[in-house]
C-alpha cells in the first residue's frame, strides 16, 4: 500500500507518517472517504514534515500500484495536545454531491451522465448502456440524485441494477452483476465475526397502478407475503411510454423482507460497495453470494481489516428525484 499527499506542486509519500487510516464507502453516498492522522509537530525537528490543508489531494494505491482512491482533503483539525493533524478526504464524488443541476432530459441515462460530466468538468470513464429512454425534469437537484434517479428509472424498465462510483480519478457507472470470481469469507480463514438481521419494516407486498386521472388500472401482488403479513400496498402512476407492470414487479422485488449481514474480515482492496462476496458461516446460517452495500477498510499496525454491510438482494437506487416530463 502507498499513500501520497499532493500539496501544491509537491508530491509527498506519507505512508509512514499516518496512523488510523480508514477508507470507506456506502451505496447511499456519492463519495468515498479517506480519513487519517498525519504526524506534524513544529516543536520536534526529528519528525518528518508534510503540510496538509483543505484543498490538498490524497492518493491511495494498493500493493499492485492500482489507484484505489484519489480525492480532496475537505476537513483538517489540529490541537496543541496532539502531534497529528486529523484529515478527511472525499473522492471526486463530492462534485456530484455538492453541485446542483437543472435539466429537462428526454434521453438515456448514459447520455444524461455524459452531458452532466461535460457541463461540470467531471472525468467520465464509462457509463453503462441501458437502452432505456427517460423523460424527466430536475430543478436544482444534486447531480448525484439525478444520476441515481435516471439509472433507477431505467432499472425499473429493464430489471437491471446499476452502481455509480469513482474508480481512481474517473466516474464509472456499471451494471451491478455477480462477479465470476468472488472472495470467499469463512471461519478459520479470513472471517473475524458475522451477524445478521431480518426486517419487514419497509415491506410492500402489493402495488396498485393508477392512471393520471386517479383511476385504478391494475394490482400486482405477492400473494404469499400478503397472506403472511397482511396488505401493505404502494401506488404508482402509469406514465406514457412506460411499462408500469415492470415497475411494479421491480418495486415488489426490492421491498420484500430485508436481510442485512454485517461481517468483519481480513481486508481485501477489491471488496468495496457494489461488489459481491461469498459468505459461509454455519452458526448464523449465512451461505451464498451477498452484495456489498457499505464497506469500511481499516489499516493499522501493518494490518488491513474490513467491516462490510451485506445484502442478500441486489437492491436498486432509492433516489426518486425530479418529476416526470409528460
Amino acid at each position: 500500500m502507498e499513500l501520497y499527499l499532493y500539496h501544491g506542486s509537491r508530491r509527498t509519500d506519507i505512508g509512514q507518517m499516518v496512523s488510523g487510516l480508514v477508507w470507506s464507502g456506502d451505496k447511499s453516498r456519492a463519495a468515498r472517504t479517506l480519513q487519517f492522522a498525519l504526524l506534524k509537530s513544529p516543536l520536534d525537528p526529528n519528525l518528518p514534515a508534510a503540510d496538509c490543508v483543505n484543498g490538498d489531494h490524497v492518493e491511495l494505491l494498493d500493493g499492485d500500484g492500482v489507484c484505489r482512491f484519489y480525492g480532496m482533503v475537505v476537513v483538517c483539525s489540529a490541537a496543541t495536545t496532539s502531534p497529528t493533524v486529523q484529515a478527511t478526504a472525499y473522492d471526486r464524488g463530492i462534485y456530484l454531491a455538492n453541485n446542483d443541476g437543472t435539466y429537462c432530459f428526454d434521453t438515456t441515462p448514459e447520455a444524461a451522465v455524459a452531458q452532466i460530466c461535460r457541463d461540470y468538468n467531471i472525468p467520465l470513464g464509462a457509463a453503462a448502456a441501458t437502452g432505456v429512454r427517460i423523460r424527466r425534469k430536475f430543478s436544482a437537484v444534486p447531480l448525484w440524485q439525478i444520476v441515481a434517479s435516471m439509472y433507477g428509472k431505467a432499472g425499473e424498465q429493464n430489471g437491471k441494477r446499476y452502481m455509480a462510483r469513482f474508480q481512481g480519478r474517473e466516474l464509472q457507472v456499471a451494471e451491478r452483476v455477480v462477479k465470476k470470481t468472488n472472495l470467499v469469507i469463512r471461519p478459520g480463514s479470513n472471517l473475524f465475526s458475522a451477524g445478521t438481521t431480518r426486517s419487514v419494516l419497509n415491506l410492500r407486498n402489493s402495488v396498485a397502478i393508477y392512471d393520471k386521472e386517479g383511476k385504478r388500472l391494475d394490482v400486482i401482488e405477492d400473494a404469499e407475503a400478503k397472506a403472511l403479513y397482511g396488505l401493505m400496498q404502494a401506488h404508482i402512476t402509469q406514465r406514457d411510454g412506460q411499462d408500469a407492470a415492470a415497475e411494479a414487479r421491480a418495486l415488489l422485488q426490492d421491498s420484500g423482507e430485508e436481510q442485512t449481514v454485517r461481517v468483519t474480515a481480513a481486508g481485501d482492496f477489491g471488496v468495496v460497495t457494489g461488489e459481491t462476496v461469498v459468505v459461509r458461516q454455519d452458526q448464523t446460517g449465512l451461505e451464498g453470494v451477498f452484495w456489498v452495500d457499505a464497506d469500511t477498510h481499516k489499516f493499522a499496525n501493518g494490518l488491513h481489516a474490513m467491516d462490510l454491510s451485506l445484502n442478500v438482494k441486489n437492491v436498486a437506487y432509492l433516489s426518486n428525484a425530479g418529476r416526470d416530463d409528460t
